[in-house]
């Protein structure tokens, strides 16, 4: 059965120069799954293609043997002296390889030297074939994952190959790396992934779960059973089918969730067992669900690219105005960062590496206008940043960002002194317990950003008053944000800066969100929640209407009520003399 998310891909394989009783195993993204319909280079020359295998793919078969290559190929006609490699990364020498006889279109399997053992670190594994024309030699299959694919082409000029990851290839390089060890077991399944449609999930309603598991050893699997255990409820499924070396099974099921109480937090352990697995710590996952009566307001992140080179962002600046001035204002922060086309005047050195955001290997490119909401994947892409358009356009993606809960709260303050120039920014956070289901290693992020700033030249207008807004200027956390423990559920910083006289203090804004960050993974990095605060803006005391109240209350972020508000963050509903009732969120300094 095919694996819904193509990941590393662990079979057995033919036994080959190497000791009795040693066992083999084929490490590769492709799944053994080979094609007729390939894909080529143009050009009289010699043409490479690899795959890269990382520390943590590698790390557990440490001490294992390379004992040989298998080099799939859509077809072999009009290509001569291939051969398989592999190296500690795609620029440097080969540590071992082997020319492969008389190719064909398929699998080509052969035996390497022996003598290189996994170490943990990287390995470039690939093949190279000089050709005299283009040849759709190259097989691609599967989904397409980071380093699944590169493409090499010999540069006569320098005298090495010239490699790059085509954005437009669809699917990974089918090419394995075969190791030997006699520690590997005949039989072993393992529990690759455990996923959920929605987590937390509304009080009553099921957790869609869904399991893949994989056979990575020698034998077939005849028949193994898997299930899940929480709280006092246990199930289990018989699966009395055979499972081949190399293949995935996906299984979903529906939790009931009727025992929970409104707001809970449970530990989920998923099992898997087959009859004598000889590998029993990958036969569990232990996974946090929850259910959720209550959520938190949303401050949706709004990560915006521009230049002053380029024609068109004056554009995406209009379409983020006219968010703030059609209602959008309270409830989104926005970050200018001046990268993603040409830097400019307004570029600072340490935002250039959120571009990792366009493409983490750096190959894709940039474009701007563009923006980022709370760092989210876009569906069937590679990366969260999306071309901004019209407001028109633009403003039904912002809804369905602002309308996703959140379980987190964060308010952010500040205060300056004038005489020494020193900014605090004062940072509150707490989460609802169902927070946990969501993100076990939370950071805070704080930036600062500067309103108008009056344009040098900036394209596509031609106006002596334009002014810049939002203007990324400093991060007073680390790059990816400082990690942090809650305590009772309740987080308070103080972040500190010196501010340059060339900032105008009265146009400046801090910016605070919560996220996760993941550096192997670009869809682990999302955003939970956001806060802004203007200079000026005053947080001591309890915060005061505009008009008198006529009663007012106070409530936790999880909705109890408070009698007595003390330093923290609240709800607070107010009943006006007109009958209207308002909530809005508070963050009280006293």
């Amino acid at each position: 059965m095919n694996i819904i998310n193509r990941t590393l891909t662990l079979c057995a394989a033919t036994m080959m120069c190497v000791a009795a009783h040693s066992a083999s195993l084929r490490i590769g993204y492709c799944e053994g799954e080979v094609t007729d319909d390939g894909v080529s280079k143009v050009g009289k020359t010699t043409i490479s293609a690899a795959i890269i295998l990382h520390e943590k793919e590698l790390a557990k078969y440490a001490g294992a043997e390379v004992t040989g290559i298998r080099v799939g190929l859509a077809t072999a006609e009009g290509i001569d002296n291939l051969t398989g490699w592999i190296r500690p990364s795609l620029e440097s020498d080969n540590l071992d390889e082997v020319k492969i006889q008389s190719p064909q279109a398929g699998w080509n399997e052969a035996s390497l030297d022996g003598g290189v053992k996994i170490d943990g670190k990287p390995l470039a594994v690939g093949f190279s074939y000089s050709q005299g024309k283009s040849v759709q030699a190259i097989s691609l299959v599967g989904t397409p994952v980071a380093d699944g694919f590169w493409l090499g082409k010999y540069d006569t000029k320098t005298g090495v190959d010239k490699w790059e990851a085509p954005s437009s290839a669809f699917g990974v390089l089918s090419v394995e790396l075969i190791i030997s060890d006699p520690s590997f077991p005949e039989k072993d399944i393992e529990i690759t992934d455990v996923a959920f449609d929605e987590m937390p999930v509304k009080h009553g309603s099921d957790i869609a779960m869904t399991v893949t598991v994989h056979n990575t050893a020698l034998k077939t699997i005849d028949n193994f059973t898997w299930g899940y255990e929480t709280g006092d409820e246990k199930k289990s499924f018989s699966v009395n089918s055979t499972l081949n070396s190399q293949e995935y099974a996906v299984f979903t099921c529906e939790i009931p969730t009727s025992s929970f109480t409104d707001d809970e937090t449970r530990l989920l352990k998923v099992t898997v067992d087959t009859e004598a697995d000889g590998k029993t710590d990958n036969n569990y996952r232990d996974v946090m669900v929850g259910t959720y009566t209550n959520s938190i307001p949303r401050m949706t992140l709004i990560e915006e690219f521009t230049s002053e080179e380029c024609g068109n962002c004056p554009r995406g600046i209009g379409t983020l105005q006219e968010c703030m001035d059609n209602g959008y204002a309270n409830r989104i922060a926005i970050v200018a960062h001046h990268v993603g086309y040409k830097y400019d005047w307004l570029t600072v050195e340490e935002d250039k590496v959120y571009e990792w955001f366009y493409d983490p290997q750096g190959l894709d490119g940039t474009f701007a206008p563009a923006v980022m909401l709370d760092r989210t994947m876009l569906p069937r892409k590679k990366s969260p940043v999306r071309s901004l358009g019209y407001y028109s356009e633009f403003a039904p993606q912002l809804d369905d960002a602002l309308g996703i809960p959140a379980f987190v709260s964060v308010d952010v303050a500040m205060d300056y002194d004038a005489d020494t120039h020193n900014l605090d920014v004062i940072v509150n956070a707490e989460k609802l317990p169902v927070f946990d289901t969501q993100c076990m290693s939370p950071r805070i992020n704080v930036y600062l950003v500067e309103d108008k700033i009056l344009h040098h030249n900036q394209a596509g207008i031609s106006s002596d008053t334009f002014t810049h807004s939002h203007v990324y200027r400093k991060r007073l956390t680390d790059t990816w944000g400082d990690s942090f423990s809650w305590d009772g559920g309740k987080m308070t910083r103080t972040f500190s800066c010196t501010v340059p006289d060339s900032w105008k203090v009265e146009n400046l804004e801090a910016v605070a969100f919560i996220a996760s960050h993941d550096a192997d993974d670009i869809d682990n990095c999302r955003v939970f929640n956001a806060a802004k605060w203007k200079t000026g803006t005053t947080a001591i005391g309890l915060p005061t209407f505009d008009n008198e109240a006529v009663s007012v209350e106070y409530y936790d972020i999880s909705g109890r009520k408070v009698a007595e508000p003390t330093n923290g963050l609240y709800i607070r509903r107010a009943i006006h003399p007109d009958g209207k009732v308002t909530a809005d969120k508070i963050m009280i300094q006293q």
